[in-house]
C-alpha cells in the first residue's frame, strides 16, 4: 500500500469518526413559532429560502396571512429576527375554552352552592393546603393546575433502583404525566379557579406528583408503600390521594396508611371499577382509609335523567343516572359516594388539556378535594372522616344490593367547608424536572 492509499484510508476514518460524533451531539433546542412576512414578499420563495438558509422544520404556509409557522432552532432565532423579509416572528401559545366550565361533579356535591368557596373565575383566591397524588404523575406545564413538585417512585424491573428513587431533595427524577390519569385525577381536587379551563373541588391546591403508575397504567405495591414513605417524611403534605385498586389483601399497604394516618395524613381511595365488593381489593379494604364509590351523574342535579344526555363522549357511558355507576365495587367497607362517570378534569396538555372520563378513580378525588377543604382548616383524619360522613345526603339509588347506603359528598354546610386560603398568590415558577420531546 502507497502512501496516498494510507493518507486516503486515514481522511476516510477521520471523516467517519467526525460523522459518528456528530450523531451524538445535542440537538439545538427548538420551539413552533409563527413567522409573518411584509406584503410585498413572495411567501413560496422566501419560504423555500428560509428552511434552506435557517434550517427550519415542520413548516406551514399560511393563506389567510402572509407568512408560515415552523419549528425554530433557538440558536437560530435571533439571526431570524433579523431578516429584513420578516415582519413579525411570534411564539406559539396554547388556545382555551374562553370562559372556565364548571363540572357536573362539582355541581352535583353543591360546591358551587358553597359561597366559602368564592368561585368568581379569577386565580386570586388559593386553598392553603398540600395535597399528594399518588398516581401515573401529573402534567407539570398544565397552566390550570398548581403542581409544586414530586417525584417518581416508579421501580424498573429486574434491575436496580436508580439513584432518583422516591427522592425527597428535589432530585425524584421525571415525575411528569405520559398518561393522562393523574392529571385528571389532580384537575378534579385542585383546578384552579380562572377564566379558563375547569375549576376543582379544592382550587389551587398545592399538588405534588408521586409517579407510582407505569406507562402501562400498572402500579407495583412496593413502590405505593415507598410513596407513602415519601409523603411521610415530607412532613409537609395533608391529604394523599390513592386512585387505583388491586385483588387482595396487603398488611404492608395496611401498615403504611396506618402510619401516614397517625401522621395527621388523611388518605382518600378509590373503591375499584369491577362491579364487586370493595372488601376484596386494597387499598379500599384498609380501614383507616376513607374509601369511595361512584354514581352515576350527568346533570349535576339530584333527580334521575332517563337517558345520559351526552352518549357520544368519553367517559359518559349510559347508565341510571343518580345510581350506582354500574362498575362501581361497593360493600360495607365502603365510606362515601361521589360522581365518577362523565367527569370533565385536566389531562395532559400534548393530549388536548381536557377530557371527560368515568371512574372510582373520578370519584375519589372529588372527595380528596373535601378533604383538602377540611384539612387547611387544620381537622385531624378522624374528624374529617366523621364530618364527610355526617354531612353526606342519600339523593341517590343505592343499586348494589348490598343493604348499606353510604352517604354522597356534599359539601354545603358553610360552617365546615370553610377552606383556609393563602394570604398571597405565590409566583413561583412551574417545577420542571426532565421531560422528554414527545408522549408515547
Amino acid at each position: 500500500m502507497n502512501k496516498y492509499s494510507r493518507i486516503a484510508i486515514l481522511l476516510l476514518v477521520i471523516a467517519l469518526s467526525l460523522q459518528v460524533t456528530n450523531l451524538h451531539m445535542p440537538y439545538p433546542n427548538t420551539e413552533t413559532y409563527i413567522i409573518g412576512f411584509y406584503e410585498n414578499v413572495v411567501t413560496q420563495s422566501t419560504v423555500h429560502d428560509l428552511i434552506t438558509h435557517y434550517n427550519l422544520s415542520n413548516p406551514y404556509i399560511y393563506s389567510s396571512i402572509n407568512g408560515m409557522s415552523a419549528n425554530i432552532q433557538s440558536d437560530q432565532l435571533p439571526t431570524l429576527q433579523n431578516d429584513p423579509r420578516i415582519a413579525f416572528i411570534e411564539q406559539n401559545t396554547l388556545q382555551y375554552n374562553a370562559a372556565q366550565e364548571i363540572p357536573t361533579g362539582m355541581q352535583r356535591i353543591f360546591a358551587t352552592m358553597n359561597i366559602n368557596l368564592a368561585i368568581d373565575n379569577i386565580d386570586d383566591r388559593r386553598v392553603d393546603v398540600d395535597v399528594a397524588i399518588l398516581d401515573s404523575g401529573i402534567d407539570f406545564h398544565h397552566p390550570d393546575l398548581n403542581v409544586v413538585g414530586g417525584t417518581n417512585c416508579v421501580s424498573p424491573d429486574d434491575e436496580p433502583l436508580p439513584d432518583t428513587y422516591c427522592q425527597l431533595d428535589g432530585e425524584g427524577g421525571n415525575y411528569d404525566d405520559y398518561n393522562y390519569h393523574g392529571t385528571h385525577v389532580a384537575g378534579i381536587v385542585g383546578a384552579l379557579d380562572n377564566d379558563f379551563g375547569i375549576v376543582g373541588v379544592a382550587p389551587g391546591a398545592r399538588l405534588w406528583a408521586v409517579k407510582v403508575m407505569n406507562e402501562d397504567y400498572g402500579a407495583k405495591t412496593t413502590d405505593v408503600i415507598a410513596a407513602i414513605d415519601w409523603v411521610i417524611q415530607r412532613g409537609d403534605i395533608e391529604v394523599i390521594n390513592l386512585s387505583l385498586y388491586s385483588w387482595g389483601y396487603s398488611l404492608g399497604y395496611e401498615t403504611a396508611i396506618e402510619a401516614a394516618v397517625e401522621a395527621g395524613i388523611t388518605v382518600v381511595v378509590a373503591a375499584g371499577n369491577e362491579s364487586d365488593d370493595a372488601s376484596n381489593y386494597g387499598p379500599a379494604n384498609i380501614p383507616n382509609a376513607i374509601t369511595v364509590s361512584a354514581i352515576a351523574d350527568y346533570d349535576g342535579l339530584d333527580g334521575s335523567l332517563s337517558t345520559t344526555p351526552y352518549p357520544e363522549l368519553n367517559g359518559c357511558p349510559d347508565y341510571t343516572d343518580d345510581s350506582l355507576a354500574d362498575f362501581s365495587n361497593w360493600g360495607d367497607i365502603v365510606d362515601i359516594a361521589a360522581p365518577g362517570t362523565c367527569i370533565l378534569s385536566t389531562i395532559p396538555v400534548e393530549y388536548g388539556g381536557y377530557e371527560h372520563v368515568k371512574g372510582t378513580s373520578m370519584a375519589a378525588p372529588h372527595v380528596t378535594g373535601a378533604v383538602a377543604i377540611l384539612a387547611s382548616q387544620g381537622y385531624t383524619p378522624l374528624e374529617i372522616e366523621d364530618i364527610l360522613k355526617t354531612e353526606g345526603n342519600y339523593k341517590w339509588t343505592d343499586t348494589s344490593g348490598d343493604d348499606t347506603q353510604e352517604p354522597l359528598l356534599d359539601i354545603s354546610n358553610l360552617e365546615f367547608f370553610s377552606p383556609i386560603f393563602l394570604e398571597e398568590i405565590p409566583k413561583t415558577p412551574t417545577p420542571s424536572p426532565t421531560r422528554r420531546s414527545s408522549p408515547k
